[in-house]
């Protein structure tokens, strides 16, 4: 009677511990779909707010009836863009996040990308730690509509635990507008954790066999 309790609610304990270990954590980005401040349609602005601007220009744009855009924009109406249409240069948006990269974990960034009919440029999208590029990919994006964005970065062995993160919308030139961006943590756990977990599971096993061997013959 005591194994079968035992192999009932161990099993329980399991199902209900897992998740937590595997669970992924959002990350909080101020301002991730640029939806702050809310502006009238097709209205642009020359800020962005909970991002810092750098280089040639850039801002808040509500695309809804533009005629720059073929679709509405991914989250909301408004998106973020780097370089001013009117300069020419790179410019980017930064942000410093309020955590630290954690050691032995796995970010996954996803954003959307996309740039004003006629004006297409070269990108980039950078995980930051303490300044320092972690993990970043760069291209050119659709015309007129967006596409979503994801990379992972795995921070074993990274010189750069206990640094700050961030992240940066970078553009080469006029123009590249951002969206709906998203920053989750994946942690391994912690040796401890994972002893607990093998040490229940040989209790389960070595009960099972208890069990068989003193089951009665029928």
């Amino acid at each position: 009677m005591r194994s079968l309790l035992f192999q009932t609610i161990v099993p329980l304990f399991l199902v209900a511990f897992m998740p937590q270990l595997c669970a992924a954590d959002v990350i909080t980005i101020i301002n991730p779909s640029f939806e702050d401040p809310a502006l009238q349609d097709d209205e642009v602005i020359g800020n962005v707010n909970g991002w810092v601007i750098d280089g040639t220009g850039g801002g808040t744009w509500n695309i809804n009836t533009s005629s720059y855009w073929n679709t509405p924009a991914p989250d909301g109406n408004q998106v973020g863009y780097a370089t001013d249409s009117s300069f020419v240069g790179p410019a980017s948006l930064t942000q410093d996040l309020s955590v630290s990269l954690l050691a032995n974990s796995t970010y996954s960034l996803d954003a959307y990308v996309g740039h004003p009919i006629g004006f297409a440029t070269q990108y980039s999208i950078d995980l930051l730690a303490g300044g320092n590029i972690l993990a970043s990919v760069s291209g050119t994006g659709p015309e007129g509509s967006f596409q979503l964005i994801s990379f992972n970065f795995n921070s074993a062995g990274s010189a750069f635990v206990g640094q700050t993160l961030g992240i940066r919308l970078y553009s080469a030139d006029a123009q590249t507008a951002f969206d709906a961006i998203s920053l989750n943590v994946i942690s391994v756990p912690e040796p401890s954790s994972l002893a607990l977990i093998s040490l229940i599971t040989m209790c389960i096993a070595c009960a099972s066999k208890r069990s068989r061997r003193t089951m009665p013959c029928t």
